[in-house]
């Protein structure tokens, strides 16, 4: 009989050991992700002041948070589309006499206007050295192109040609 009764209670006895190890180890890492943590410390913190602590540094993030955001509003990018008509959208064609250079900036149309670009370029009779897209809520389109000799450019018809390209988009 009194093996039954000891079971339970070293049953109860593991499960504690095994609820204060989990915890352990549950504050062990709060800790790594706090500023001031040294694990080497010999210092003893309790539970409640660590708590604490951690309580500040995340308030503390998410007033840096709140900063950065209205700082980024003030720098002028914005999250969302109804604010992102506020910024400039368009191409700018840089002539450098044998070479051209092409700069474009769009808030939808990606890869697809992307290849329309180099689609133009290379239809008014551009070699394209470089072409860099970089694309996020942002498509930035930037092309080095050459010009070849007796080809008829004209930098501003292909830079119209681009805003087209650039309006189609914006449109949608």
């Amino acid at each position: 009989m009194e093996i039954d009764k000891a079971a339970p209670k070293l049953e109860r006895k593991i499960v504690e050991k095994n609820r204060r190890d989990h915890m352990k180890l549950l504050l062990s890492n709060l800790d790594s992700l706090l500023p001031n943590y040294s694990p080497n410390t010999k210092e003893v913190v309790t539970m409640p002041e660590r708590l604490d602590e951690a309580v500040k540094y995340i308030k503390e993030l998410q007033m840096r948070v709140e900063r950065m955001k209205e700082n980024r509003e003030g720098l002028g990018c914005y999250e969302g589309t109804s604010q992102q008509k506020n910024l400039k959208m368009g191409v700018e064609v840089q002539d450098m006499g044998s070479g051209l250079s092409v700069f474009l900036l769009s808030f939808s149309g990606g890869f697809s206007a992307y290849s329309k670009v180099l689609r133009v370029l290379e239809e008014e009779g551009l070699e394209i050295l470089a072409a860099n897209f970089v694309s996020g809520e942002v498509a930035f389109i930037i092309v080095h192109c050459l010009v070849a000799e007796n080809s008829g450019f004209e930098a501003d018809e292909v830079m119209e040609r681009l805003k087209k390209v650039v309006q189609g988009y914006t449109r949608n």
